[in-house]
């Protein structure tokens, strides 16, 4: 009997997790590169300083995912009537922290392939 039960506990958890939605969406480079024209954005770089200064996306405020106040200080500087739109190299970073942003609150897009993606598209950098 015990042994059913966690078979059973096991199989609902996997389900469960299965069916769990993100809380944020994902663009490709032209959709995001559109997105982040309009003044009604707040674009964040997750990567660190030293990535930020190699090159970013124009008008992007730096806050780097690797800092243990990431989220903290997330909240502290954006406006959540505000849509956030997030980057980092690959996705990988930015996607983390884009769902916990969207648990605080904030309205967010992710930058799928992240600035890899942008640069293979031929989008600008600002260094």
């Amino acid at each position: 009997m015990k042994k059913t039960f966690t078979i059973l506990i096991t199989l609902l958890l996997g389900i469960a997790s299965a069916n769990a939605q993100k809380n944020y969406r994902d663009l490709d480079a032209p959709g995001f590169e559109q997105l982040i024209a309009s003044d009604t954005i707040i674009l964040v770089d997750c990567r660190t300083k030293a990535e930020f200064k190699e090159g970013h996306i124009k008008g992007a405020v730096l806050l780097d995912f690797k800092d243990p106040d990431h989220v903290a200080k997330a909240v502290d500087l954006l406006n959540k009537n505000k849509h956030v739109a997030i980057y980092c190299r690959s996705g990988r970073r930015s996607s983390a922290f884009a769902y916990q942003l969207a648990n605080e609150g904030y309205k967010v897009t992710n930058l799928y392939g992240g600035i890899l993606q942008w640069q293979s598209q031929g989008k600008a950098l600002e260094r």
